[in-house]
This record gives structure tokens, C-alpha cells and sequence, in this order.
């Protein structure tokens, strides 16, 4: 079985997180093992797509010892590493594409680790001077100021990755690159006389001349503090300190927000021409013109030229350590992205669109004498800014959840369409949302707690009454898994256009056509397949696949037990009909292809639920099911291993078994612990929603179904001459009808349909979508099926049987007699296939059409008499 890998001493280790997914126990493992055989066959790949090593990974989290025990853990990377070609805006997904021996290599575990929540630049630019020859002399000097969000969207604490590691060795970090510069045209005279001009890129200042990066614009980075930890939900800033010039990537970046002058640089330059070095500025006017942020150039390596195979501003974010130590420097992928926004080359073919980032405009900073700037007296520039989407955007506001992926390992503009600016999942800031705040712009980020200086996100990043410093989207399990719907927290997603929540939700994807799971040559490029990836999984698991919660390490006296129903399986609702006098040892001694699915055909439901009744009081009942005591996680400053039990009353659901806030959000509710809860915490249904979404499922059952299976249950329907039904699935759609229109406005904004003729109308035509997708508080699909999809059934098994007779007697008198018989068919077959034998196993699992025994094949499973009763007139 895969092993958990906790590693000390070897950082190679780290980017394993837990060993593979065991493919030589596969037959055929291409097909086997990857869930989505349309993308194998559109792209001509065996090896790439979702597939069970991430389930597989996903469901062994509950093992790692300080989880269960004090609810942190590791950060575990995606493993394989990913490699991928990082700076290639023509890369194409799913087709393990390669440049220069960095393939974009499918992921195989279900990696949870901080992931990029905002970035941001600010320059300024002053003057610093010198004492030559008894006379002041003057030099331009520019000072840059990043600063970096990183969030941890799971509900447990992150750890330092290494807290016991010996001091004289080396601590790896979060480092983050970033290939892109402020550039600006600056112009005046030196104190000869001569005039200058020149393109300053500040990147330049330390990157120009080392080795290939001799032909970019220089490659940002930075490092983390060692010691940086993450609470269950907690986003947290960092910026740079006031340490000098010379190589970015061996500066750290500090907690919170540093007023300082940040890194900074003298020009001219060492590089600048020949003419410009070691000179000084005169006292006259300076000019600063033509300001941008730039992206790389196209020509990257020396004496090659790629097009724009190589453009575009790539971003990083990886775990590794400092590069001054010779201690396997491995690069440990988090995420990375082509750019932030799209490349030049792209933006060229859609002229009429923005798609480069905001400048300050020619003018606005007066031209300004050197002496009038020393001594902090800076001008300031401006400051570029990207983050995560809010739940309110003013323009463009996505499902944020649904249509884009903040946790994608790889990301590319190209592949969200033009009419997107920057990568789906992010927002340009400033009041263009370009990315641009011009001068004058507070560049100081707001806080939640500052203590451990926490960012904003949520409704507002700045507005500290509105935005939240601890959202939770996905759950770690502390405990074996019980439902299917429980693996939508799995990172199966890739890329930044699948969803961020995949198994058991079925929204439609914007850039694929309605009536279809995949849009071939997207935006006219050639081999830019993009698949709806959800309704491939929802497709290939909903109904051939369910946990058994019976242990295979059981004794063999749980076994028994079991088998004579002494015991119950950790799903109580699931009954064991073994073999009689079968030992758990000689079940284990038959080595059979079939032995799966024979034993799994031994297990029924009590109390199983058929998804097509029509039925308002029968559903209301099975959500109103949904009324169980549960445990929240107690979460103060540094410790998330207390578990309180929580009972609220009332019917809720929980998006993660362990929500971080006991108190649940209302209807429109908008208060302070309003806003915490519908992002930490879970939604509570009252007794008029409950009623509403009952009559909203009914509609849906009778406008859609039959459900003939439970696929066709949770997905959307593509064929259907209803859009609505191929929106979204339909249990979503009841959701959206009811309780999901009860989210307060200062909560989330309306969503907005993507312009542009490549995008489909994804959004409802009777109602509003919300920018909250996916959020804790928005009810999603897969969060009711986490608790309802073991006890759910697109057919009956049991059935109500009524019999009337009549007779007359010879003296004419009639006599009627009513009966009622409760028939229930059962696992075991009506001839053979219920010893223990190989054949037997054979028959057991085999599907209709095969099955050998000429009883079976006539009656087919057994049914019985499980209650009867004679009827009186008046109960009929």
C-alpha cells in the first residue's frame, strides 16, 4: 500500500507528499487508472487527465499523524513535480506539452499546500547623492516594493515544513518569481552637460548579464519567512524590508506591510551604455515618461528567437531553499502561470480589447530636480496590483468558484478567452481594474488581525467591516471517507478553466458549448481542447463506486459480527449480506477478476431513496435528514486541534465536515458573524426553504426525469431542448431557485455572462447567479450530496404489493378481503451465485446478459416478504 512521506531531512522528499497511486496492481492502466477517457482520446494521450491516484491520495489524508491528532500538517506538492513549460502562452492542456524537457506532467496525488492569493509592485522613484571632490553629486535611485498574499484555502493548519531541523542546516521556503518589470523612458541631462535618455527596466539593475537571462527583463523573486505557518482558512501578507541592492532572490520578505524604501537601485546603471556609466545627474529637470509594466522579451536565449512561443510575464510559486546553499535546490512547483495577464502577441490579434495592464499616463508627474528628492522626498509612480476575484466585482464578475480554479497548478491566459484580462481566477486592482493604481494610491494593504498580519479577501480585500482574513473551500478529512460526494474537495482540477469543486457539481463551463463536454480548437487554436471535466468524472464514478466503510483490516471477529449484523459498518445506513459460514480468511483466499464487484454486490441500503419521486413531503424529509450534531474546529492564533461539538438547531449543511465557525449563516442575513459565517462556517436551511427546495426537486424530477442513473441525476443534460437543463444538474438548479437567492447583497454581487461570441450563456435565465459560487455559505450541489449520495437511488428496491378478493357464498352474501405485502429484493441470487467459490464470484458480479445459471437468468435476484398485513376498507 503507498506510504506517507513526512520528510526531515531530504527536501526531494517534500514535493511527494504520499507515494503514487500503485499502477502495477492496474490491468490496463491508461484506461484504468484516468477518469476521463474523452480527453485521452481527443488528445491522443494515455497519460494525462483526473484520475484515481488523486482519490486514492485524497481519501489516505486521515492517516497523517499530526492531522488526526492536532489537525496541521505538511504542506504536500503535487507529485509528480510538475514541470510544464512555465513561460509558454501557446501551451496546450492536457497534452503533456513540453518545451525544452519540461513537460506539463499530470499530477497523480491530491496536493494541499498555500496557493497565490494577491501580488503587488509599487516604485517610486528618488535621488540619492554623494560628497566628490568637495561637490554634491547626484544619482537616480529606484525603489520597488513587492508584496505577496499567500492563502490557505483547507481547513487545518499548515505547519512549518521543517520546525526540528538541526539550525546548521537549511530551512526550505515559499519562494515566488515573477518575470516582469516596471519600465519607464527617463530623460535629462548629466552634470557634463550631455543629455540623456534612456529605457530604464528596473529588473535590469541586478538581472542583465547573468548567463540566459542576459536577453529578459529580469526575473522577480523572493522568499518567505522560514518559519511561515497558515491557519485553517488564513491569507497572509508579506513585503519586502528596507535591505539594499543586488540580488532580489536572496532577500526575504517580512510579515505584514513594510513601510520601508523596500529594495532599490541606482542608475545609471553598471549595464546602461557606455556613455551613461559611472556618471552623475545634473541638478535639472529629470523626465519620467512612457511608464509600463513589462513582460519578457520574446527572444529568451541567447541567439535563439521563439516568437511568441516565450512572451508573456510568468509567475511562480514554488517551495525550495535558498539557492546559496548546495542542498538539492530542487524547484518544488505549487502553481504556475504563463503571466498574470495576457502576452503581447495574443492581445495584438484583439486590438478593440484593453488586454495589457494600466500605465500612468504621459504628464502627470512633473519633471523634478534631483535635489528636490533626496532624502525620502520620493515621487511616487504607481503600483501595479493583481488578486484572487472577489464575491462583488464590479465588471466581469464571474462564478468565481465554477469558472475559474485558484488553485490550478497550471494557468494561461490564452485559455480563458479574450475577453478576460488577467487569468480567470484574478482581478486586475485599481478603479479600471486594469491592474494600475496611479500615483497618490494607497499602496499600504488593509488587515484583519494584526497580529499575524492576515489579509482580506471575501466581499472586499480593503474594506475591513465587509472582506474576511480566514475563508475555508475545501476540507481535509480527519476521518475515513463515507460518501462520494465527499471527493469534491479532491484537487483534481489542473488548470485555471475547470472548476474549483469537480466531483458531484455540474455547472456548464462558459468557453464550451452548452450541448457538449468538450470545445476543440477554443479560441481558433489549433489543439486548445478544453473538456468539461466535471461531467466526465460525475460520469465515470457516480454509479459504479461507493464506500463500503467496512475496513479490510478488520479481525476476524468483526467480521462476524458484521456478517450476522451484530455490527454495523461505519456507514450504519449500509447492510453485509456475507456468504453463509463464510470465514473473512477464505473470502481472501479466492483471487478472482470479479472479486470487486461481487463483493460489492453484497452490500444494501436501508432506507435507500428513489431520486425520481415526485414526491414535496418525501423530499422535504430527506434534506430535512440533514439535522446532525457535528464538530467545529475551535481556531485561536496558532492552534487548530480543538474540537468542539456543536448542535445547532434547525437543518443545516456543512460544505466541510469541520467548518471553523459553530454559527451557521441565515437567509439574508448581513450582521459581522453573518459575513464569518457564510465563509467559514455552513448554511441553515429554515422550514420555508426546506418547503421551496422540495417543490423546486419535484420540478425538477418531472421537467427532466426519468434519472436513469445517478450520472444522469447529477449532471447537466446536454441533449435537452431546455437550456436551463444544460446549465447545471438538477439538484443544482433546485438550489439556485431557493436558497441560493437568499445571499445579502453586501455578501456577493450578481454575476455577469462573459462577452463575446466564443463564450456560451452559462448564467440562469430565471433567476441571478452569484460571484459566491462555491464559497462555504452558496450551496453547492456536491455539498448535499456529501451526506445524501449513499442513501441515494435512481430505482426502488423495495415495493408495496396491495391484493383484494372477493367471494359469495351460496346464500348470496359477498365477502372482501384486502392485503398488504412490503416485498424487497435482495443481493442474493434466485439460483446459484451465493456459495463461496470462484465460480460463484463469477456469477455474483456479472452483469445480466452473462450471467450462466438459467434460473438467474429467468428471476434474477431473490425478493422477499419482509412485512404483510391484511387491510380493513377504510384504510384503503
Amino acid at each position: 500500500m503507498p506510504e506517507f512521506t513526512n520528510p526531515h531531512t531530504q527536501v526531494g522528499e517534500l514535493f511527494k507528499g504520499m507515494m503514487n497511486f500503485p499502477l502495477d496492481e492496474l490491468e490496463d492502466p491508461p484506461l484504468d487508472f484516468y477518469l476521463t477517457r474523452e480527453i485521452q482520446r481527443i488528445n491522443k494521450r494515455t497519460d494525462v487527465g483526473p484520475n484515481w491516484g488523486i482519490l486514492y491520495n485524497y481519501y489516505k489524508l486521515y492517516k497523517l499523524d499530526d492531522l488526526a491528532k492536532k489537525g496541521e500538517m505538511n504542506p504536500i506538492l503535487s507529485y509528480p513535480r510538475p514541470g510544464g513549460p512555465t513561460a509558454v502562452p501557446k501551451g496546450l492542456p492536457y497534452q503533456k506539452y513540453s518545451l525544452d524537457s519540461s513537460p506539463d506532467t499530470q499530477h497523480t496525488n491530491s496536493a494541499v499546500t498555500p496557493i497565490l492569493d494577491r501580488f503587488q509592485l509599487h516604485i517610486r522613484i528618488g535621488t540619492t547623492s554623494e560628497m566628490v571632490d568637495d561637490i554634491e553629486r547626484y544619482k537616480i535611485r529606484f525603489y520597488l516594493q513587492p508584496m505577496l498574499a499567500l492563502w490557505n484555502p483547507y481547513n487545518v493548519k499548515i505547519k512549518r515544513t521543517y520546525p526540528d531541523i538541526d539550525q546548521n542546516d537549511f530551512y526550505p521556503q515559499y519562494r515566488f518569481s515573477f518575470e516582469a518589470a516596471p519600465e519607464l523612458v527617463i530623460s535629462g541631462e548629466f552634470d557634463d552637460g550631455t543629455p540623456f535618455e534612456e529605457t530604464v527596466n528596473v529588473a535590469n539593475a541586478y538581472m542583465k548579464g547573468e548567463g540566459n537571462n542576459t536577453y529578459t527583463q529580469g526575473v522577480w523573486a523572493a522568499l518567505a519567512p522560514p518559519d511561515l505557518d497558515f491557519m485553517p482558512g488564513e491569507i497572509r501578507i508579506l513585503s519586502a524590508t528596507a535591505e539594499a541592492m543586488g540580488n532580489f532572490r536572496e532577500n526575504e520578505l517580512d510579515y505584514g506591510w513594510q513601510d520601508s524604501e523596500g529594495f532599490f537601485f541606482d542608475w545609471p546603471f553598471p549595464h546602461s551604455p557606455s556613455a551613461y556609466r559611472d556618471k552623475y545627474v545634473a541638478d535639472k529637470p529629470i523626465t519620467i515618461h512612457s511608464v509600463i509594466i513589462k513582460e519578457r522579451n520574446d527572444d529568451w536565449f541567447v541567439g535563439g528567437s521563439r516568437g511568441d512561443k516565450l512572451s508573456g510575464a510568468y509567475w511562480s510559486l514554488k517551495h525550495e531553499t535558498p539557492s546559496d546553499l548546495n542542498k538539492n535546490n530542487a524547484n518544488l512547483v505549487i502553481q504556475n502561470a504563463c503571466a498574470m495577464w495576457k502576452d503581447p502577441v495574443y492581445a495584438s490579434k484583439y486590438p478593440e480589447l484593453e488586454l495589457s495592464p494600466g500605465t500612468l499616463e504621459d504628464g502627470t508627474i512633473p519633471p523634478f530636480l534631483p535635489s528636490h528628492t533626496l532624502n525620502s522626498n520620493y515621487i511616487d509612480i504607481g503600483t501595479w496590483l493583481f488578486h484572487l476575484r472577489t464575491t462583488s466585482e464590479p465588471n466581469n464578475g464571474l462564478r468565481n468558484l465554477v469558472d475559474a480554479n485558484p488553485r490550478a497548478v497550471f494557468s494561461a491566459p490564452r485559455w480563458d478567452g479574450p475577453s478576460l484580462f488577467t487569468l480567470g481566477a484574478y482581478q486586475g486592482g485599481g478603479e479600471d481594474q486594469n491592474g494600475y493604481l496611479p500615483p497618490g494610491s494607497v499602496p499600504e494593504p488593509s488587515f484583519g488581525d494584526y497580529s499575524r498580519y492576515t489579509g482580506l479577501n471575501g466581499p472586499s480585500i480593503g474594506d475591513t467591516s465587509l472582506g474576511q482574513s480566514h475563508i475555508v473551500l475545501f476540507d481535509v478529512p480527519r476521518f475515513p471517507l463515507v460518501s462520494l460526494g465527499q471527493f469534491q474537495h479532491a484537487n483534481l482540477s489542473r488548470y485555471n478553466f475547470e472548476p474549483a469543486h469537480l466531483v458531484g457539481n455540474s455547472y456548464a463551463n462558459p468557453r464550451i458549448p452548452l450541448e457538449s463536454i468538450v470545445k476543440t480548437k477554443f479560441d481558433n487554436t489549433y489543439g486548445l481542447n478544453l473538456f468539461d471535466t466535471a461531467y466526465m468524472v460525475n460520469d465515470r464514478i457516480s454509479d459504479e463506486y461507493f464506500f463500503s466503510t467496512v475496513s479490510p483490516e478488520l479481525t476476524e471477529a468483526d467480521y462476524q459480527a458484521l456478517a450476522t449484523g451484530e455490527k454495523s459498518a461505519y456507514n450504519t445506513r449500509l447492510k453485509f449480506l456475507a456468504p453463509t459460514g463464510a470465514t473473512k480468511s477464505e473470502i481472501l483466499e479466492i483471487e478472482s477478476p470479479s472479486t470487486l464487484e461481487a463483493w460489492g454486490g453484497r452490500f444494501m441500503v436501508d432506507g435507500s431513496f428513489n431520486i425520481n419521486s415526485t414526491s414535496v413531503n418525501a423530499w422535504k424529509a430527506i434534506f430535512s435528514s440533514m439535522d446532525q450534531p457535528f464538530l467545529s474546529i475551535d481556531v485561536d492564533h496558532t492552534d487548530a486541534s480543538t474540537l468542539t461539538l456543536t448542535d445547532p438547531d434547525g437543518v443545516y449543511i456543512s460544505r466541510t465536515n469541520l467548518p471553523i465557525l459553530e454559527e451557521g449563516y441565515t437567509a439574508d442575513a448581513s450582521d459581522e458573524n453573518a459575513f464569518k459565517a457564510f465563509f467559514q462556517s455552513y448554511r441553515k436551511f429554515s422550514d420555508s426553504e426546506l418547503e421551496a427546495l422540495a417543490l423546486a426537486m419535484v420540478d425538477e424530477v418531472k421537467s427532466r426525469g426519468p434519472f436513469l442513473s445517478m450520472s444522469d441525476f447529477i449532471n447537466r443534460r446536454l441533449n435537452s431542448s431546455n437550456p436551463e437543463h444544460q446549465k447545471r444538474g438538477a439538484l443544482q438548479a433546485a438550489l439556485d431557485r431557493t436558497v441560493n437567492q437568499s445571499i445579502h447583497p453586501q455578501i456577493a454581487a450578481d454575476a455577469r455572462k462573459i462577452e463575446g461570441s466564443i463564450y456560451s450563456d452559462t448564467l440562469s435565465s430565471h433567476h441571478s447567479d452569484s460571484q459566491a459560487s462555491g464559497h462555504s455559505g452558496y450551496v453547492m450541489q456536491g455539498d448535499l450530496l456529501q451526506p445524501l449520495a449513499p442513501i441515494l437511488s435512481p430505482r426502488s428496491d423495495t415495493f408495496i404489493i396491495r391484493a383484494y378478493g372477493s367471494s359469495e357464498t351460496i346464500t348470496g352474501h359477498s365477502h372482501q378481503t384486502w392485503c398488504e405485502a412490503v416485498v424487497q429484493r435482495f443481493p442474493a441470487m434466485t439460483g446459484t451465485g451465493n456459495e463461496l467459490s470462484q465460480e460463484s464470484i463469477q456469477e455474483f458480479a456479472a452483469q445480466s446478459n452473462a450471467l450462466t445459471n438459467l434460473v438467474n437468468q429467468q428471476f434474477g435476484r431473490k425478493f422477499r416478504i419482509i412485512d404483510f398485513r391484511w387491510l380493513s376498507e377504510d384504510e384503503l
